[in-house]
């Protein structure tokens, strides 16, 4: 999962993993790619990610606040 709040920099991050992930076992991609925390927060209220690629500066809640936030979860 991709957090960035700069629409370039999620499509540059989602490019490079998917060069990575290419003919990996396993293979790497994104399953989503959001521009805040919040959102970030509801997503992974309902789904699951494997790696989060977080921003830390962002406006509102700021990449550390939600990874402190993330950390409190049953499955952080």
């Amino acid at each position: 999962l991709i957090v960035d709040d700069e629409a370039l920099a999620r499509l540059r991050l989602a490019q490079l993993v998917r060069e990575v992930g290419a003919g990996g076992d396993p293979a790497a991609g994104v399953v989503g790619d959001l521009g805040d925390a919040p959102s970030a927060l509801a997503w992974l209220a309902e789904r699951e990610a494997d790696v989060l690629l977080l921003d830390i500066q962002m406006p509102g809640l700021d990449g550390i606040a939600l990874a402190a936030r993330l950390q409190a979860l049953a499955r952080p």
